[in-house]
């Protein structure tokens, strides 16, 4: 990608650059990603049952701060709380 293609797409995004994760069947704490719902958001199945539509970045980020000991709860539907 050119320098100058670089600098329009961070920009369209309003500076920071998004990239596409693979996700399906998946799994993050107790959700597992089921499919696509949306910009950025994900169905998710939790480990009890119930379904989910969340944003993929905020389990993605919620599943490292707990395996990094940084979050009490994985992430869940809300079952966990």
């Amino acid at each position: 990608m050119s320098r100058i293609k670089q600098a329009a797409h961070f920009a369209s995004f309003g500076g920071a650059c998004r990239t596409a994760v693979d996700m399906p069947s998946r799994k993050w704490g107790k959700l597992t990603a089921v499919q696509k719902g949306g910009l950025g958001s994900w169905y998710f199945r939790c480990d009890c049952g119930n379904e989910v539509l969340k944003e993929g970045h905020y389990v993605r980020n919620r599943a490292r701060l707990f395996d990094a000991g940084k979050a009490l709860t994985a992430p869940s539907c809300g079952c966990a709380r």
